[in-house]
């Protein structure tokens, strides 16, 4: 837990500290951005656990093919 949220505070920090002289960087909104892709599905998947357990216990199996899939298709669909 300390590493996924010192990641959201950090990353923003560190990239405009490091890669701000050369480009300009909101650290604001990659502040933002980090948390919706980093904290938002801990707590959702916390929330799905704790609240659908079996449905969970179901999926899990096939949890590695869905990042797959969602990342092929995005690749899909920016070259169309």
């Amino acid at each position: 837990m300390c590493t996924t949220l010192g990641a959201v505070l950090l990353t923003p920090l560190l990239t405009k500290i490091l890669a701000g002289t050369y480009v300009p960087i909101d650290a604001v909104k990659l502040s933002i951005s980090t948390l919706q892709v980093v904290v938002a599905p801990i707590l959702l998947g916390s929330y799905m656990q704790s609240t659908f357990p079996y449905a969970v216990k179901v999926l899990t199996p096939f949890a590695p093919l869905f990042p797959v899939l969602a990342s092929s298709l995005l690749v899909l669909m920016r070259d169309c």
